[in-house]
């Protein structure tokens, strides 16, 4: 639980300090009327520096989780590697029940009056 809270702060000041930049900038750009030359040049600093920590946010996500996450890297190598998982023992599953809509129609709807038998093929839907 402390590990968890650990990366959670991490995750959120490390975006905090990505995005300061671009707040700045646009902060900048809505309340300053009458631009000074020294105005101009700070504004035209941070607004480069806001576009490169714009992107970083995204870019520094993945390293962070893979630095800080077994889950992350396991599942990642899984992923990357096509290779199966070896389990591991967990207190909680991770898996999530699904229920399609083609299974929830076909137990709602019997044929003839007679539960059990169902025609999957009326109810079939897909999805792109």
């Amino acid at each position: 639980m402390q590990t968890t809270i650990q990366e959670q702060v991490v995750l959120v000041v490390v975006f905090g300090i990505c995005w300061a930049p671009f707040h700045t900038d646009r902060l900048m750009w809505s309340f300053i009327d009458e631009w000074t030359s020294i105005q101009l040049e700070v504004y035209k600093y941070v607004h480069v520096v806001s576009g490169v920590f714009f992107y970083l946010s995204s870019a520094v996500n993945p390293i962070l989780y893979n630095l800080m996450s077994t889950r992350f890297r396991e599942m990642f190598k899984e992923v990357m590697c096509h290779r199966p998982r070896h389990p591991v023992p967990r207190k909680q599953s991770l898996s999530v029940t699904r229920v399609t809509l083609r299974s929830i129609l076909s137990e709602a709807t019997p044929i003839n009056g007679i539960a059990g038998l169902h025609e999957d093929k009326e109810h079939e839907t897909t999805f792109p």
